[in-house]
Protein backbone atom coordinates (compact mmCIF):
# COMPACT_ATOMS: atom_id res chain seq x y z
CA UNK A 1 0.00 0.00 0.00
CA UNK A 2 0.91 3.43 -0.92
CA UNK A 3 0.01 6.89 0.58
CA UNK A 4 -0.82 9.16 -2.18
CA UNK A 5 -2.01 12.17 -0.37
CA UNK A 6 -3.53 12.53 3.04
CA UNK A 7 -6.61 10.33 3.61
CA UNK A 8 -5.62 8.95 0.04
CA UNK A 9 -4.14 5.56 -0.36
CA UNK A 10 -3.15 3.18 -3.54
CA UNK A 11 -3.68 -0.39 -3.01
CA UNK A 12 -0.91 -2.64 -5.24
CA UNK A 13 -1.99 -6.22 -4.86
CA UNK A 14 -4.19 -6.33 -8.12
CA UNK A 15 -2.73 -5.96 -11.79
CA UNK A 16 -5.11 -2.23 -11.96
CA UNK A 17 -5.18 -0.05 -9.12
CA UNK A 18 -7.61 0.51 -6.31
CA UNK A 19 -7.57 3.09 -4.58
CA UNK A 20 -8.80 3.76 -1.04
CA UNK A 21 -10.43 7.05 0.68
CA UNK A 22 -10.63 7.65 4.13
CA UNK A 23 -13.67 9.23 5.16
CA UNK A 24 -14.53 10.36 8.81
CA UNK A 25 -16.57 7.27 9.75
CA UNK A 26 -15.66 4.77 7.10
CA UNK A 27 -13.83 3.55 3.90
CA UNK A 28 -14.83 4.31 0.16
CA UNK A 29 -13.40 1.85 -2.37
CA UNK A 30 -12.63 3.39 -5.66
CA UNK A 31 -12.60 0.26 -8.34
CA UNK A 32 -12.10 -3.51 -7.38
CA UNK A 33 -9.52 -4.74 -9.44
CA UNK A 34 -9.89 -8.44 -10.89
CA UNK A 35 -11.67 -11.77 -9.13
CA UNK A 36 -7.74 -13.38 -9.22
CA UNK A 37 -6.53 -10.52 -6.90
CA UNK A 38 -8.96 -9.72 -4.59
CA UNK A 39 -8.11 -12.09 -1.72
CA UNK A 40 -4.20 -10.57 -1.90
CA UNK A 41 -5.73 -7.28 -1.98
CA UNK A 42 -8.07 -7.34 1.52
CA UNK A 43 -4.42 -9.01 2.83
CA UNK A 44 -3.01 -5.95 1.65
CA UNK A 45 -6.08 -4.09 3.36
CA UNK A 46 -5.36 -6.21 6.68
CA UNK A 47 -1.40 -5.31 6.80
CA UNK A 48 -2.16 -1.54 6.81
CA UNK A 49 -4.64 -1.72 9.06
CA UNK A 50 -8.04 -1.65 7.22
CA UNK A 51 -10.28 -3.96 6.53
CA UNK A 52 -13.47 -4.89 4.33
CA UNK A 53 -15.63 -4.38 7.07
CA UNK A 54 -14.21 -0.52 7.17
CA UNK A 55 -15.78 -0.25 3.62
CA UNK A 56 -19.10 1.55 3.53
CA UNK A 57 -19.25 1.99 -0.32
CA UNK A 58 -17.33 1.48 -3.65
CA UNK A 59 -17.66 3.57 -6.31
CA UNK A 60 -17.05 2.21 -10.03
CA UNK A 61 -14.83 4.19 -12.41
CA UNK A 62 -15.72 2.19 -15.49
CA UNK A 63 -17.33 -1.21 -15.78
CA UNK A 64 -14.71 -3.72 -17.09
CA UNK A 65 -13.36 -7.00 -15.97
CA UNK A 66 -10.14 -5.87 -14.87
CA UNK A 67 -10.93 -3.03 -12.77
CA UNK A 68 -14.73 -3.94 -11.85
CA UNK A 69 -14.19 -7.62 -11.90
CA UNK A 70 -13.59 -8.43 -8.00
CA UNK A 71 -16.70 -6.76 -7.18
CA UNK A 72 -19.12 -10.16 -7.17
CA UNK A 73 -16.49 -11.60 -4.39
CA UNK A 74 -16.27 -8.44 -2.42
CA UNK A 75 -19.68 -8.32 -1.87
CA UNK A 76 -20.32 -11.90 -1.08
CA UNK A 77 -17.57 -11.44 1.81
CA UNK A 78 -20.07 -8.52 3.12
CA UNK A 79 -22.68 -6.45 1.05
CA UNK A 80 -21.87 -2.50 0.60
CA UNK A 81 -23.35 0.05 -1.51
CA UNK A 82 -21.98 0.08 -5.47
CA UNK A 83 -22.46 3.33 -7.15
CA UNK A 84 -21.94 3.81 -10.89
CA UNK A 85 -22.63 5.69 -14.40
CA UNK A 86 -25.58 4.66 -15.27
CA UNK A 87 -24.43 3.96 -18.71
CA UNK A 88 -22.19 0.85 -17.30
CA UNK A 89 -24.61 -0.19 -14.49
CA UNK A 90 -26.27 -2.71 -16.87
CA UNK A 91 -22.55 -4.42 -17.69
CA UNK A 92 -22.43 -4.85 -13.35
CA UNK A 93 -25.89 -6.78 -13.28
CA UNK A 94 -25.47 -8.59 -16.58
CA UNK A 95 -27.85 -6.84 -18.31
CA UNK A 96 -25.64 -5.65 -20.72
CA UNK A 97 -22.49 -8.27 -21.77
CA UNK A 98 -18.85 -6.94 -20.80
CA UNK A 99 -16.94 -5.25 -23.62
CA UNK A 100 -14.70 -7.82 -24.90
CA UNK A 101 -11.80 -7.33 -27.32
CA UNK A 102 -12.36 -8.29 -30.87
CA UNK A 103 -10.67 -11.92 -31.90
CA UNK A 104 -11.56 -15.34 -30.68
CA UNK A 105 -8.61 -15.99 -28.92
CA UNK A 106 -7.92 -12.37 -27.13
CA UNK A 107 -11.92 -13.34 -26.22
CA UNK A 108 -10.80 -16.46 -24.66
CA UNK A 109 -7.73 -15.19 -22.97
CA UNK A 110 -9.41 -12.25 -21.60
CA UNK A 111 -12.20 -14.70 -20.18
CA UNK A 112 -9.50 -17.04 -18.57
CA UNK A 113 -7.84 -14.25 -17.00
CA UNK A 114 -10.25 -11.41 -16.15
CA UNK A 115 -13.70 -13.79 -14.89
CA UNK A 116 -16.37 -11.69 -14.33
CA UNK A 117 -19.72 -12.23 -12.47
CA UNK A 118 -22.35 -9.69 -12.09
CA UNK A 119 -23.98 -8.27 -9.22
CA UNK A 120 -27.51 -7.41 -7.77
CA UNK A 121 -27.62 -4.07 -7.32
CA UNK A 122 -26.03 -0.93 -8.74
CA UNK A 123 -27.02 2.72 -7.62
CA UNK A 124 -26.59 5.62 -10.06
CA UNK A 125 -23.90 7.65 -9.58
CA UNK A 126 -24.95 11.21 -11.28
CA UNK A 127 -22.31 13.69 -12.14
CA UNK A 128 -21.80 16.52 -9.71
CA UNK A 129 -23.82 14.74 -7.21
CA UNK A 130 -21.08 13.21 -5.55
CA UNK A 131 -22.35 9.35 -3.09
CA UNK A 132 -23.43 9.77 0.71
CA UNK A 133 -19.75 9.23 2.58
CA UNK A 134 -17.70 10.52 -0.63
CA UNK A 135 -18.60 14.59 -0.04
CA UNK A 136 -15.28 16.19 -0.55
CA UNK A 137 -15.23 14.20 -4.29
CA UNK A 138 -16.53 15.50 -7.53
CA UNK A 139 -18.08 12.67 -9.98
CA UNK A 140 -16.94 13.72 -13.25
CA UNK A 141 -18.43 12.12 -16.66
CA UNK A 142 -15.88 10.99 -18.54
CA UNK A 143 -16.93 8.89 -21.41
CA UNK A 144 -15.06 6.61 -23.77
CA UNK A 145 -13.49 3.77 -22.86
CA UNK A 146 -16.70 3.15 -21.61
CA UNK A 147 -19.89 4.82 -22.57
CA UNK A 148 -19.95 5.32 -18.53
CA UNK A 149 -17.00 6.10 -17.51
CA UNK A 150 -16.50 8.24 -14.12
CA UNK A 151 -13.57 10.29 -12.80
CA UNK A 152 -13.06 11.56 -9.48
CA UNK A 153 -12.02 14.98 -8.35
CA UNK A 154 -10.53 16.33 -5.19
CA UNK A 155 -10.65 20.48 -5.66
CA UNK A 156 -8.59 20.70 -2.58
CA UNK A 157 -6.16 18.36 -3.36
CA UNK A 158 -5.86 18.84 -6.95
CA UNK A 159 -6.71 15.10 -7.12
CA UNK A 160 -8.22 13.38 -10.20
CA UNK A 161 -9.09 9.71 -10.34
CA UNK A 162 -9.05 8.95 -13.37
CA UNK A 163 -10.16 5.08 -14.02
CA UNK A 164 -8.50 4.38 -18.23
CA UNK A 165 -9.21 7.52 -19.13
CA UNK A 166 -5.46 7.89 -19.58
CA UNK A 167 -3.21 5.72 -18.33
CA UNK A 168 0.47 5.72 -17.43
CA UNK A 169 1.76 2.06 -17.71
CA UNK A 170 5.46 1.57 -17.58
CA UNK A 171 5.66 5.71 -16.86
CA UNK A 172 4.33 6.18 -20.38
CA UNK A 173 0.99 8.60 -20.34
CA UNK A 174 -1.15 7.47 -22.85
CA UNK A 175 -5.02 7.70 -23.98
CA UNK A 176 -7.12 4.49 -23.53
CA UNK A 177 -5.53 2.17 -26.36
CA UNK A 178 -9.08 0.47 -26.88
CA UNK A 179 -12.25 2.88 -26.48
CA UNK A 180 -15.81 2.40 -27.11
CA UNK A 181 -15.46 5.73 -28.93
CA UNK A 182 -11.91 7.19 -29.71
CA UNK A 183 -13.62 10.91 -30.53
CA UNK A 184 -14.88 10.68 -27.21
CA UNK A 185 -12.17 9.97 -25.43
CA UNK A 186 -10.00 12.48 -26.88
CA UNK A 187 -12.95 14.93 -25.43
CA UNK A 188 -12.90 13.67 -21.87
CA UNK A 189 -9.38 14.25 -22.13
CA UNK A 190 -9.55 17.38 -23.14
CA UNK A 191 -11.73 18.56 -20.63
CA UNK A 192 -9.64 17.38 -17.70
CA UNK A 193 -6.67 18.83 -18.94
CA UNK A 194 -8.44 22.61 -18.28
CA UNK A 195 -8.46 21.13 -15.02
CA UNK A 196 -6.04 22.42 -12.08
CA UNK A 197 -4.54 18.68 -11.74
CA UNK A 198 -1.86 18.41 -9.69
CA UNK A 199 -1.57 14.35 -8.97
CA UNK A 200 -3.55 12.05 -11.52
CA UNK A 201 -4.25 8.64 -10.79
CA UNK A 202 -4.97 6.39 -12.97
CA UNK A 203 -6.38 2.77 -13.23
CA UNK A 204 -2.97 1.24 -14.92
CA UNK A 205 0.78 2.47 -14.20
CA UNK A 206 1.90 4.55 -11.75
CA UNK A 207 0.49 8.09 -10.19
CA UNK A 208 1.94 11.20 -11.97
CA UNK A 209 2.64 13.89 -9.93
CA UNK A 210 3.27 17.50 -9.88
CA UNK A 211 1.23 19.45 -12.12
CA UNK A 212 0.11 16.13 -14.07
CA UNK A 213 -2.43 18.88 -16.30
CA UNK A 214 0.88 19.98 -17.97
CA UNK A 215 1.26 16.45 -19.12
CA UNK A 216 -1.77 15.60 -20.26
CA UNK A 217 -1.92 18.66 -22.77
CA UNK A 218 1.25 17.40 -23.72
CA UNK A 219 0.31 14.17 -24.28
CA UNK A 220 -3.33 15.59 -25.96
CA UNK A 221 -0.62 18.38 -28.23
CA UNK A 222 1.58 15.57 -29.66
CA UNK A 223 1.00 14.70 -33.36
CA UNK A 224 0.83 11.17 -32.39
CA UNK A 225 -2.12 11.12 -30.69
Amino acid sequence: MKRVAENLFLLESSRTNVFLVVGTKDLTMVDTGDVPSVPELLAEMADNGFYWNDVGRVVISHADPESAGGLSLLLKARPVRVFAHPEDIGVLTGARPVPEPDGYFAKRRRRKAFPFEPVESVIPAEPGIPPTGFPHWQVLFTPGHTKGSLSFYDPVKQILICGDLLTNAGGVLALDAAPCDAALLRKSAEAVAKMDVDILCPSRGPILRGGAFRFIEKLLDSPET
